[in-house]
């Protein structure tokens, strides 16, 4: 073989490691980008049903009737749809985040409260005297819906960025969120003093 036949399979070989060693990292950063993405587009989405059904409450009476919380939200307090047009339920199955895309019921772990009738006693149920509040809690799964949370054991997607098992994977981890929007009541109940 000739000088230039072995330095042109010399670089090749270079090439296959710098490229080998790479792939974790282009891995992590192509992940990032997914992970981040879909993050913030369904925080944005929930934050949004949240206002929105927050300012659909202040302007609506008997909020204590369950049945009229349940027309609000679109779902019942089990997850349930009951109401297809309601705008928490438009904006979630707009933003394909139901269980069947843009119909169906809440995922597993999701949960609309309309506070305080809904509170489940923990502090971010809690609402000030005199207002009225729409908490949304949703499940964040990277792959799939929240309704299948089993996408990599449920828990997180590790990256190992070196073959070494002592070395910290990077870990992409699936959680919990929530958000609140809180409203002071336009509609005041016959017989009460403002």
């Amino acid at each position: 073989m000739t000088k230039l036949g072995l330095l042109k399979q010399r670089r090749q070989g270079q090439s296959l490691v710098e490229f080998a060693l790479a792939i974790p990292f282009l891995l992590v950063v192509t992940v990032a980008i997914i992970y981040f993405g879909k993050l913030f587009y369904i925080k944005q989405t929930i934050v949004y049903a949240a206002q929105e059904a927050a300012s659909i409450c202040a302007r609506t009476p008997n909020l204590q009737d369950p049945g009229v919380r349940d027309f609000i939200r679109g779902f019942d307090t089990s997850g349930t749809a009951t109401n297809g047009n309601s705008v928490i339920n438009s904006i979630l199955g707009s933003a394909n985040l139901l269980s069947q895309g843009n119909t169906g019921n809440l995922p597993n772990g999701a949960s609309i409260q309309i506070l305080p009738w809904d509170s489940d006693g923990s502090p971010e149920s809690t609402t000030p005297p005199g207002t009225v509040s729409v908490r949304v809690v949703w499940p964040f799964s990277l792959f799939g819906n929240a309704q299948n949370n089993s996408s990599f054991g449920g828990q997180a997607l590790t990256i190992a960025m070196t073959p070494t098992p002592q070395d910290n994977p990077v870990s992409f981890s699936f959680f919990t969120m929530s958000e609140k929007a809180t409203v002071t009541p336009e509609v005041y109940e016959q017989g009460a003093t403002p």
